[in-house]
C-alpha cells in the first residue's frame, strides 16, 4: 500500500448526524473507542439526550462488536468450532466497566440528570447485554439497584431478580441481602440466587444460621449431600443459646434420629459432647 488516507474523526461526529450510522463507521476505525465513548455521553446528556430507541439501537451496536470478539477469540482458541474471521479483529471493543467508568458513573454526578431515565436507560442496556450473551458485570447491577433503592421501586427489583435479568454472583447476592431492612422480601430474593451458585453452598448455609433458621439450614445441607456431616454441637449450641425450647427440642430430635440412621442408636459419640443437650431436653420436658 502507497498511500493511507487519516480520518479525523471529530469532524465526522459533525458531518454524520444519524448516530448509528456514525457508530457503524466509529467501531472500525483503529481510534475510534475515545468518540465512542464521547457519543454515549452525548446521548445521554440533559439537553442533547437521544430517545431511548436511538440509545437502545447504539447499545446493540457496541454490545454485538464485543459478542463477536468474545466468540472470534473462541474460534481461534478452537478452529474447529467454526471459521475465524479477521475482519473482527479490527472492530473497537468497549467493556462494560468502560461504559460504567466514563459514562454511566459521570451521568449520575449530573445533578440536572433524571434518575428514572438513567434507570431505563440501564435496563435497556443489561436487556442488549442478555441479547448478546454478555453476562451483566456486577458495576452495572450495583449501580442500577441503587437507583432502585434510592426510587423505591422495590417491585421493579423483584421482577428483575425473579426473572433473573441479572447475571446472579455472590456479591450481588450480598448486596441484595443487605437490603432486607427496606425490603424484607429481599431476603428470599438473595438466598435464591446463592442457592443457585454450588460455590455458594457454605455462605447460604451461614446465612440461615445467623438469622437463626436452623431447621431450614439442615434441609439445605441435606439436599446438597453434606446433611451426615454437619457437627451436631455447632447446630445445639446455637438452638441452646436462642432460648427457644421448641427449637432445641426438634434440632436434637434431627440429630437423633440422624443417629438412628448412621449408627442403630439414638446416643451421639463421646467426641461429640452432646450429651449435656440431651440432659438439658430431658429436664425440661420431665
Amino acid at each position: 500500500c502507497i498511500w493511507q488516507i487519516y480520518v479525523k474523526l471529530t469532524a465526522l461526529e459533525k458531518m454524520i448526524t444519524d448516530k448509528n450510522q456514525l457508530l457503524d463507521i466509529l467501531l472500525l476505525r483503529k481510534k475510534g473507542k475515545e468518540p465512542i465513548i464521547s457519543l454515549c455521553k452525548q446521548v445521554l446528556t440533559p439537553g442533547e439526550q437521544n430517545t431511548l430507541q436511538v440509545i437502545s439501537a447504539i447499545f446493540d451496536q457496541v454490545n454485538a462488536a464485543y459478542r463477536e470478539a468474545i466468540t472470534n477469540v473462541e474460534l481461534k482458541q478452537n478452529p474447529l468450532k467454526g471459521i475465524f474471521d479477521k475482519s473482527c479483529q479490527k472492530r473497537v471493543k468497549i467493556d462494560q466497566s468502560e461504559l460504567y467508568s466514563k459514562v454511566f458513573v459521570l451521568f449520575l454526578d449530573n445533578k440536572k440528570a433524571c434518575r428514572n431515565f438513567l434507570m431505563s436507560v440501564l435496563i435497556d442496556y443489561i436487556r442488549s447485554l442478555n441479547i448478546c450473551r454478555l453476562p451483566v458485570q456486577y458495576c452495572i447491577c450495583e449501580l442500577l439497584i441503587n437507583l432502585i433503592v434510592e426510587s423505591k421501586s422495590f417491585y421493579q427489583l423483584h421482577q428483575l431478580l425473579q426473572y433473573r435479568v441479572l447475571t446472579d454472583s455472590k456479591p450481588l447476592a450480598l448486596l441484595i441481602l443487605s437490603l432486607e431492612k427496606v425490603y424484607p422480601a429481599a431476603f428470599q430474593l438473595a438466598m435464591d440466587m446463592l442457592k443457585r451458585m454450588p460455590s455458594c453452598g457454605e455462605d447460604v448455609i451461614e446465612t440461615l444460621m445467623s438469622k437463626k433458621l436452623l431447621i431450614a439450614a439442615l434441609q439445605y445441607t441435606e439436599s446438597i449431600g453434606r446433611g451426615d456431616s454437619v457437627s451436631a454441637r455447632k447446630y445445639l449450641e446455637l438452638a441452646q443459646n436462642s432460648g427457644d425450647k421448641k427449637l432445641l427440642f426438634t434440632v436434637l430430635n434431627y440429630f437423633e434420629t440422624r443417629n438412628i440412621r448412621l449408627r442403630g442408636t439414638p446416643e451421639f459419640a463421646t467426641e461429640e459432647y452432646c450429651d449435656k443437650f440431651v440432659q438439658q431436653v430431658k429436664q425440661l420436658y420431665q
